[in-house]
């Protein structure tokens, strides 16, 4: 069983979130069918929740698009609207550019990153929050 944040670290945005609307780590996993392990590691950082979240919440402003627009459109078509190439997309989510090729040759079969933010977009309605109300802060 996943243990709460102790006193001894701050509440992160998602555990603050969580607690603001009255959903324990477990409530939470249920509605985003994760595991309960998954919140908490989220929460505390040590799994790629954040890593999803700073992602989906770059794609939205290199792409200039809306969340639901990363889960109904074709990446490619949606990065070449915004006249910007692989190399570009990728620097700005500091990923490798095969990274987010793969991403786009897989997206919209649930492969590459679709699932990160469909979890992101689950998260957000669940907890009533944007995006980028969840993103930790961009690491210096």
């Amino acid at each position: 069983m996943a243990r709460e944040s102790s006193d001894q670290n701050p509440p992160s945005k998602i555990a603050k979130f969580r607690k603001a609307v009255g959903l324990t780590q477990l409530e939470l996993a249920e509605t985003l069918d994760v595991t309960e392990a998954t919140i908490a590691n989220w929460e505390s950082g040590r799994s790629g929740g954040a890593e999803s979240i700073r992602h989906v919440v770059v794609l939205c402003e290199v792409l200039r698009c809306d969340l639901p627009d990363l889960l109904e459109l074709d990446l490619s078509e949606l990065r070449r609207k915004a006249g910007l190439t692989q190399r570009s997309v990728s620097k700005a989510l500091g990923i490798r550019e095969n990274t987010f090729a793969s991403w786009e040759k897989t997206w919209n079969a649930e492969g590459g990153g679709y699932k990160k933010v469909e979890q992101v977009a689950r998260l957000c309605e669940a907890l009533g929050r944007q995006p980028s109300e969840l993103a930790p802060p961009t690491p210096p």
